[in-house]
């Protein structure tokens, strides 16, 4: 699973270098009441069991509609899109907004087309999402409307893919200094 979802990475411009080697633990509980854990410079992985998973999901979320294996894989996704963007510099005490806008985007795109298409039906995908509106008081505030305001800025992009090459080198600045 993780083999393939390094592969999906890869074909959408973000990559892990080959000289790192990231642990996934595979848990039946969490430390934190989290679906999935990056630990920043330890490349550890903690992501629950699917079964464990399946008991911490919210049956109102965007994805509620995901398989439990599908968002599994998807969860993976996230975790792995995290450990490559933090191979990147950040110029700022934090680009936790960057990180996390390609880690949904990248969850999402881990997806079959028939998942994406009913997460979609459920989006205005016209609304025009700034750059501003997703930040870190909007992913803590409500990470489902974060994932969601990330996937419809993503897909007004005219190369969603050469975008997120973009964010990962750093061309394109998701985060700002905050006071």
């Amino acid at each position: 699973i993780a083999q393939q979802a390094a592969e999906q990475l890869v074909a959408c411009n973000i990559q892990i270098s080959d000289s790192r080697h990231v642990r996934i633990e595979v848990m039946t509980e969490m430390p934190e009441a989290c679906l999935g854990l990056f630990h920043c410079g330890k490349d550890i992985i903690q992501i629950p069991t699917p079964d464990t998973m399946q008991s911490m999901r919210k049956a109102d979320s965007s994805l509620s509609h995901v398989s439990r294996q599908r968002f599994f894989r998807s969860i993976l996704t996230h975790e792995l899109a995290h450990a490559a963007f933090d191979e990147q510099p950040c110029p700022f005490e934090s680009c936790i907004t960057a990180s996390e806008y390609i880690a949904y985007t990248m969850q999402i795109m881990s997806l079959p087309d028939a998942d994406i298409a009913i997460l979609e039906a459920g989006l205005d995908m016209d609304k025009k999402v700034s750059r501003d509106s997703l930040n870190p008081i909007t992913l803590y505030m409500n990470p489902d409307i974060f994932l969601s305001w990330a996937w419809i800025h993503l897909q007004q992009r005219p190369d969603p893919c050469a975008y997120i090459g973009d964010v990962m080198a750093g061309r394109i600045r998701m985060d700002y200094e905050r006071p």
